[in-house]
């Protein structure tokens, strides 16, 4: 397995003062377990991306909620498609700015590319599993620069790696490539620089991935 050292960024908000918050109609499908009642949880989301920003948010090409889902400028990410990136997915998402409506100015940006499941080097492990709602429970990253295993990653320029799944990853080729682009709402930042965690509840794979890249990656049946 391969050691990294700054080779692996994460793409995040490069400031969190202008995150924004879901509006009502973004809803989540719940989950209820038949045997413990304390496990119920939000689910998939049910529908398009709705998130309500401060104006000044809307100058920045990359957009980002309380919650780190990614959005961009459209023109952004077909500017980014058209460099041939891989592992990179949008789909239609809805901005508001109290009561103006940004409908078709941008998409959820997130990560279809797989780096696999987090190396037991990293300390990520599964803490809990239950076998009557899927409920997953994994330690947290205590060494960021063990988490992938170049072994599983299928060589996107933009990836995942569970069970982080809102975390979008890219190393440092494309990272560079960015950084390049000039663009603006987003910070690259070296795994090894991002802190220890503790426990995960990522949910499961399908909240996240189409069931054709379910079976593309054959992602386990244990996490999806």
């Amino acid at each position: 397995m391969e050691t990294v050292k700054r080779e692996v960024f994460r793409l995040q908000a490069d400031s969190w003062d202008l995150r924004g918050t879901w509006n009502k109609s973004t809803d989540l499908a719940s989950v209820i377990c038949p045997v413990d009642p304390g496990h119920q949880r939000a689910g998939a989301r049910l529908t398009e991306l709705n998130v309500n920003f401060a104006k000044a948010a809307l100058k920045n090409d990359f957009i980002w909620s309380w919650y780190s889902e990614c959005l961009v400028r459209k023109d952004v990410a077909a500017a980014l498609n058209s460099m041939g990136l891989t592992g990179l997915s949008t789909r239609p998402a809805v901005v508001t700015s109290g009561k103006q409506i940004y409908t078709d100015e941008y998409v959820e940006f997130f990560a279809t590319g797989w780096g696999g499941i987090a190396a037991p080097e990293s300390g990520v492990h599964l803490t809990y599993e239950c076998s009557a709602c899927g409920m997953l429970k994994y330690s947290g990253v205590k060494d960021w620069t063990k988490l992938v295993d170049w072994s599983q990653w299928d060589g996107s320029d933009i990836f995942m790696v569970w069970p982080l799944p809102s975390y979008i990853f890219t190393k440092f080729d494309t990272a560079q490539i960015l950084k390049d682009s000039g663009l603006t709402g987003l910070e690259l930042k070296p795994i090894e620089d991002l802190e220890p965690q503790d426990e995960l509840s990522p949910g499961r794979m399908s909240y996240r991935f189409s069931p054709e890249n379910l079976d593309r990656h054959n992602i386990p049946s244990s996490i999806r």
